[in-house]
């Protein structure tokens, strides 16, 4: 019964927030898994963004890190780690957000092959990739661009979605570096893909 209401915090968190809390709160009376247990302290987290409760939001989403690294599971942690990423660049702490991203790349070097693998060292790639773009590092931007696209290229699924990103922000690099060439055939690789 836990296993069905775990979609509905995901389902509520911005609909109804409330909701989400209510249920997350009794998933968490009731779990014994802590990798539900991390899972849905990060979703209740977001609900309470959303009601703009940022010391509840913080306050369950480091709860939720804690529990990950507990279960010393690399996708649970890479997952949280990742979270926290992109709680530190929305506030524009970027060293904060890289840190969180290489430890995230550290983790996901512990899982097994697989797509799972690939995306989220490719996304990682991606946001490493727009920090240094938005710290005017072209080149350094280029590289985890160029390790993203080489990540989403060993995925079996489509990952078509990822790799357009990847060209996107490498043409949006080139761009920015005034070379206009190579912008334009980056730009164009993403808008040819479906």
């Amino acid at each position: 019964e836990l296993d069905g209401l775990g979609k509905r915090p995901s389902e509520l968190r911005h609909a109804n927030p409330d909701e989400g809390i209510e249920i997350g709160s009794c998933i968490l009376a009731q779990s014994v898994s802590e990798r539900q247990r991390s899972n849905t302290l990060v979703l209740m987290s977001f609900a309470y963004f959303a009601k703009k409760d940022t010391d509840k939001f913080t306050e369950y989403l480091f709860r939720a890190k804690e529990i990950a690294e507990g279960t010393k599971d690399p996708e649970v942690i890479t997952r949280v780690y990742g979270t926290i990423a992109q709680l530190y660049l929305k506030i524009e702490f970027k060293d904060k957000a890289i840190y969180y991203l290489e430890k995230s790349i550290s983790e996901i070097q512990k899982m097994p092959e697989g797509d799972d693998k690939h995306k989220l060292k490719g996304l990682s790639y991606i946001e490493l990739g727009k920090i240094s773009l938005s710290n005017r590092k072209f080149a350094e931007s280029n590289i985890h661009f160029r390790h993203s696209l080489s990540e989403f290229s060993r995925t079996q699924k489509n990952s078509s979605y990822f790799v357009k990103r990847s060209y996107y922000n490498m043409g949006e690099c080139f761009y920015q570096m005034r070379q206009l060439d190579s912008a334009q055939l980056y730009l164009d690789k993403a808008l040819v893909i479906t």
